[in-house]
């Protein structure tokens, strides 16, 4: 009795599942990290004032919420940071792996895209926070990867 209805329901449900695992969109920005806001606003900030022709030289990273913090990397589009980390010596977890790997989905060309930005935050401790951001820093061109060391 309730077969029919069930059996015609399942073939539709299952292509809203596959079309939206192909073509929705399968990652989110990092919209929950205690620094996502505050470091778009600064990017924000700093492209409106290209804009004007007043550039900000650099980002200020004073308000990060791990005042112990020893190195911050800024990548914008096209690039691939847990291998660069990984190249520079830092542990990439396998679920940090994982997670980017998941935020990324299918048909993307690198970790972060062309007009994103990803901000890796190295705690003193060694450990990495990776910071999806859906625009990239207008002073850094694409394919940029940029190290700054907290003085």
């Amino acid at each position: 009795m309730f077969r029919k209805p069930l059996l015609i329901a399942l073939p539709v449900i299952l292509v809203v599942v596959i079309y939206s695992s192909l073509f929705g969109r399968p990652y989110r920005y990092d919209v929950f990290d205690a620094d996502y806001h505050w470091i778009t606003r600064q990017i924000d900030e700093a492209t409106e004032a290209i804009s004007s022709d007043h550039p900000l030289d650099d980002l200020n990273f004073e308000n990060i919420s791990d005042p112990n913090w020893t190195t911050i990397c800024l990548f914008n589009g096209y690039t691939d940071p847990q291998v660069h980390m990984a190249e520079l010596g830092y542990h990439v977890t396998a679920f940090q792996r994982l997670s980017l790997d998941t935020k990324i989905g299918l048909y993307r060309v690198s970790t972060v895209d062309e007009h994103e930005a990803m901000i890796v935050i190295v705690g003193d401790d060694g450990r990495l926070r990776f910071i999806h951001l859906p625009n990239g820093y207008p002073l850094i061109v694409q394919h940029e990867e940029n190290c700054f060391d907290n003085e």
